[in-house]
């Protein structure tokens, strides 16, 4: 994109923004809980962040507690294994302490 008249050159949208148009003046910013690469060129370039899913340059919801999603993209969330917990929007799960635990697969 050009934000400037007279500018030498084109600047490249910064991560987390896209621009689709030819003599863009601005970059669109990525939809929330979405991340993108440095210079995307479409908005399903905004992938859903760790912790949510949904479809490419959509609604990114975060994984419910108990579940984690440890990528982008448009992978699903999988539920933590008996003995680990996750809150919502986790990208991993965490142990349980001594003296709690986690006896099924989605808690």
């Amino acid at each position: 994109f050009k934000a400037a008249a007279g500018s030498d050159s084109c600047e490249v949208c910064a991560a987390n923004s896209y621009t689709d148009l030819v003599a863009a003046t601005a970059c669109t910013p990525c939809p929330t809980n979405t991340v993108s690469e440095p210079n995307s060129t479409t908005s399903t370039s905004c992938l859903c962040d760790r912790g949510t899913t949904g479809p490419d340059g959509g609604n990114c919801t975060f994984c419910p507690g108990g579940s984690f999603k440890g990528v982008p993209g448009t992978a699903p969330c999988y539920n933590c294994s008996a003995g680990f917990f996750a809150t919502a929007g986790a990208s991993t799960c965490s142990k349980c302490e001594p003296g709690d635990y986690s006896w099924d697969s989605a808690s």
